[in-house]
């Protein structure tokens, strides 16, 4: 028998209401009045941008290589030099050197992205499918 206090508990199989919509701030208020992101208007400028991103993302893990490859150098010369513990100062020498090779790999896949993306952008401005390789 219901008491009031709580309300009765729904069959578990049935849906539950949707929760009530607010508009959002990225809802659009009207259309567009050209067409977004086609390759005609801007499918090219969005590869080549996505193409330069790539890029610095490359020379981001360039650039984290270069700071692995040095801090590795510096544990090595501490292991030379006799400085602390010899397996702490090789351990992590060898983590640097790791961590490098995996950074420079990064570099490698965003540099083929940005290939990738330079070509598509070329068979977008060319009208033409981008080639494949």
């Amino acid at each position: 028998m219901p008491s009031g206090r709580h309300p009765e508990l729904t069959d578990p199989r049935e849906p539950l209401p949707a929760p009530p919509r607010h508009p959002s701030p990225c809802d659009l208020q009207g259309a567009p009045s050209r067409p977004v992101g086609s390759p005609v208007v801007g499918g090219a400028t969005n590869a080549t941008l996505r193409a330069y991103l790539h890029e610095l993302a490359a020379e981001f893990h360039e650039l984290a290589a270069s700071i692995h490859d040095w801090r590795a150098e510096e544990h090595a010369q501490a292991l030379r030099d006799s400085v602390g513990d010899a397996s702490f100062q090789q351990l992590w020498a060898g983590l640097r050197q790791t961590a490098a090779a995996v950074e420079r790999g990064t570099a490698y896949k965003e540099r083929h992205a940005a290939v990738y993306w330079r070509r598509h952008a070329q068979g977008d401005q060319d009208g033409a499918p981008p080639a494949e390789s």
